[in-house]
């Protein structure tokens, strides 16, 4: 169950990052990846733990010269394990 809620949330995360918004956005330096996560709430162990896996690969891909030449500066806001909450947060 854990895995599969893992594997969700992983992929939601991907989905979420590769959205853009409809305007041409200008070059710069950093790629900014933003996620929501309950890092609270009663699913807070998933979130926590999906949410530092996360960072620690931003890590290394930083560490490794980052995308296409750029650093990534990755932030992760808490959903709290609400809908609501994680709309608001995604709105953000």
């Amino acid at each position: 169950m854990m895995k599969k809620f893992n594997t969700v949330l992983l992929g939601a995360t991907l989905l979420l990052a590769a959205c853009g918004g409809g305007k041409k956005a200008k070059e710069a330096d950093t790629i900014k990846i933003g996620c929501t996560a309950p890092l609270t709430g009663p699913v807070a162990i998933y979130g926590v733990t999906s949410s530092n896996g996360s960072k620690l690969a931003m890590d290394e891909i930083n560490k490794n010269g980052g995308i296409l030449g750029k650093q990534v500066e990755f932030t992760v806001l808490d959903s709290k394990g609400d809908p609501t909450e994680a709309i608001t947060a995604y709105n953000k």
